[in-house]
């Protein structure tokens, strides 16, 4: 989880959470996931990316680590329906209420 920018300070409090053991179990898997669906690479995966032909929404928070933010908009250059919405003050997480896009508002990062 560090790995994507989370600090260790919030990673050390998810440890005491009862629900962590659960998360911590399937961890080992989550590479086999990753190499599955993406390849061993962490870059993203442009050529994969590019046969996407149907609209799309890709979110990520202004407050998320900047490689979340990077990949959006490699995405959002990538993808030719895509929208990207960088949500102010938030991480990778949204309320519910983020999700619908008003029309007359512009998601383009």
């Amino acid at each position: 989880m560090t790995h994507v920018g989370m600090p260790a300070g919030q990673l050390a409090q998810m440890r005491q959470s009862p629900w962590f053991p659960a998360l911590e179990a399937i961890a080992p898997t989550l590479a086999y996931d990753h190499a599955g669906l993406i390849g061993s690479s962490t870059a993203v995966p442009v050529d994969k990316a590019a046969k996407i032909a149907v609209p799309a929404l890709v979110m990520y928070g202004s407050v998320s680590p900047a490689l979340m933010g990077a990949a959006a908009r490699t995405l959002s250059e990538t993808i030719p329906e895509l929208n990207c919405a960088k949500s102010k003050g938030r991480t990778t997480t949204c309320p519910r209420r983020c999700w619908r896009p008003s029309s007359n508002r512009s998601w383009r990062a």
